[in-house]
């Protein structure tokens, strides 16, 4: 059973206590700098001649799977949707705080 309700009240104390997670594992949720994000569609549709390059996305996160040593999450912004890949080993610190990240939560990637 969760130590939450459905109440705005529990609700907030929810977010609270994930942000206190982030901030404990070394996170800052709200950078004040970061790398000017691309737009998501695109870099699908330019993917073939943008291949081994590195770009920042923004966006929600919308789902995520893990499977064994990967894990996959789906993140989508106003002009479409990407599949990030992650190796597990490379996510260590979040992996012991899975609740930290919330579906719908904004992410760079």
């Amino acid at each position: 059973m969760s130590e939450y309700d459905s109440s705005l009240e529990g609700q907030r104390k929810q977010r609270i206590d994930n942000l206190q997670k982030l901030q404990d594992l070394g996170i800052n949720p709200f950078p004040s700098k970061g790398a000017k994000p691309q737009a998501i569609k695109p870099l699908v549709d330019e993917f073939d001649s943008r291949q081994g390059k590195v770009f920042t996305v923004s966006g929600r996160l919308m789902a995520f799977r893990s499977h064994g040593r990967l894990a996959f999450g789906d993140l989508q912004d106003e002009s479409g949707r990407i599949q990030l890949y992650f190796k597990t080993d490379t996510l260590s610190a979040l992996n012991t705080e899975k609740t930290a990240a919330r579906l719908g939560s904004a992410a760079t990637a």
